[in-house]
């Protein structure tokens, strides 16, 4: 009898791991659009043909004249900056990929980062492919600095507590805080 029950809460506990990172779209396209001044940014995710992997493409809107339109791009939140040329999408979800994007208002993509590049140091929270937690969602504090009309550093509060430089390409100083990255002259 003990061997049965064990048996069975062994077999409980397998199934539950084995589903523990399963997702299903809808079989639907849905478009999230977000307006900052003369620019809109569309985010539209097509889960008609595959409900798993769902094609996502952003779209990038100024003046009502398409921009750009990139394939294989999410995000959860966008943000733009001050006199909204700049923009950061930011995902926590490990679909498509995308762990954060930047562009400007008239489409140009100015980096992309998927989430399989970036160092598993600064996740504090992973599955195998949805959950992806690398950003406060709930507080990003999401901070633009440009000197003049260049954009300088994109500052965002990272689910560790930590503050990161999106812009800086060198992942040995790109986790640093805030207040070192400073003090280091960055």
């Amino acid at each position: 009898m003990k061997k049965t029950v064990l048996l069975c809460f062994l077999s409980c506990c397998l199934f539950a791991l084995s589903y523990g990172d399963t997702w299903v779209f809808e079989p639907k396209v849905t478009e999230k659009s977000y307006a900052f001044g003369k620019s809109r940014i569309v985010l539209k995710i097509d889960a008609t043909k595959n409900q798993s992997w769902p094609e996502h493409t952003l779209l990038i809107y100024f003046l009502s004249e398409l921009m750009a339109k990139y394939k294989n791009i999410g995000f959860q939140q966008v943000f733009a900056s001050p006199e909204n040329r700049y923009f950061v999408g930011l995902s926590n979800t490990g679909i498509p990929g995308t762990a954060f994007v930047i562009f400007d208002q008239r489409g140009n993509l100015i980096r992309e980062e998927k989430h399989r590049f970036m160092n598993n140091s600064i996740y504090s929270k992973q599955s195998v492919t949805v959950l992806q937690e690398w950003y406060h969602e709930e507080d990003p504090q999401v901070e633009f600095l440009l000197s003049g009309k260049h954009l300088d550093k994109i500052i965002v509060n990272s689910s560790s507590g930590k503050r990161y430089n999106l812009l800086y390409h060198d992942y040995k100083y790109f986790f640093l805080e805030h207040k070192d990255e400073e003090a280091r002259g960055r």
